[in-house]
């Protein structure tokens, strides 16, 4: 009897731990489906995901990092700003989740070069639409639009572009703000620099009279700085779009619709009012629910 028992013990024991087993690849195999159904979710709607971007798990964006309130680091390293929540968001259409992503820093001088040496598979960097960078990369349907705008110390009776003729003004190397004072004011002896903070400080320094740069931008400025104050009229307004390499027309129709469904959940709207809260006006290419 008791060897009887002790063997229906045993059969117990193996049939428990050959269930236990057995019931692991399930759950993994759950686990797996339930992040593949998160990935669908978030993308259903969407065009299917190139090859090239599926296989990296991930997104790499080139954004900028000193460049409030589109992209800059907040006091714990993080990156934060309008362009980092929108890079974000793709990241959730892409594979389900935000942070499957990639930030590359970026200057406004290397971000096209860095795109077409494919250090990066996107640019989310502040990119003002031109022609002439039509030639080298292509453009996604905008999702944000600006003007800019002339800023000097407060004290300053400079109050025009005019006013800019044959004077030092501080501007960023590669930027539009750079193009339009060329062709407007071709006098003006542009200090081009690198980064903001550097370009803020030259005209703090008084290396320069006057700072151009993209009025949304200036608005963060003043806002922060009473030292500062923006002057003028806003000038050569122009949409704003993420960018990839010519010839990637499966990725770049992936993101034209990422941001019409974006646009349709009104996502841009409400960065905006996070990001903005010193802008006069909604810009007039902002994508809008319909």
């Amino acid at each position: 009897m008791k060897k009887y028992s002790l063997l229906l013990f045993l059969s117990l024991v193996v049939f428990m731990f050959v269930t236990a087993c057995s019931s692991e690849p399930k759950k993994a195999e759950k686990a797996s489906s339930d992040k593949g159904s998160d990935v669908s979710n978030a993308a259903s709607d969407l065009p299917k995901l190139p090859d090239f971007i599926k296989e990296k798990g991930k997104l790499v964006i080139g954004v900028k990092t000193d460049f409030p309130p589109f992209g800059s680091m907040d006091a714990s390293g993080k990156n934060v700003g309008y362009d980092i929540d929108f890079a974000k968001k793709l990241a959730e259409y892409a594979f389900g989740d935000e942070n499957a992503v990639e930030l590359v820093a970026v200057t406004s001088a290397n971000r096209i070069p860095l795109l077409n040496s494919k250090k990066v598979d996107l640019l989310i960097a502040s990119l003002g639409v031109t022609e002439e960078r039509k030639q080298v990369i292509d453009y996604t349907e905008p999702y944000f639009s600006t003007s800019h705008m002339i800023m000097v110390d407060k004290a300053s009776k400079i109050d025009s572009l005019e006013d800019l003729k044959d004077k030092n003004v501080v501007t960023l190397k590669g930027t539009t703000g750079s193009i339009a004072l060329e062709k407007l004011v071709p006098s003006a002896k542009q200090l081009k620099l690198e980064a903001n903070s550097e370009a803020i400080k030259a005209l703090k320094d008084g290396r320069a009279v006057a700072m151009v740069n993209d009025e949304t931008v200036l608005y963060e400025v003043v806002a922060k700085d009473p030292s500062l104050k923006l002057t003028g009229d806003p000038f050569e307004a122009l949409p704003m779009a993420a960018a990839v390499r010519k010839g990637e027309d499966e990725w770049l129709n992936w993101l034209n619709a990422a941001i019409k469904k974006t646009a349709n959940d009104d996502q841009f709207y409400d960065w905006f009012k996070t990001w903005f809260p010193e802008y006069k006006s909604t810009p007039e290419l902002l994508p809008r629910a319909k």
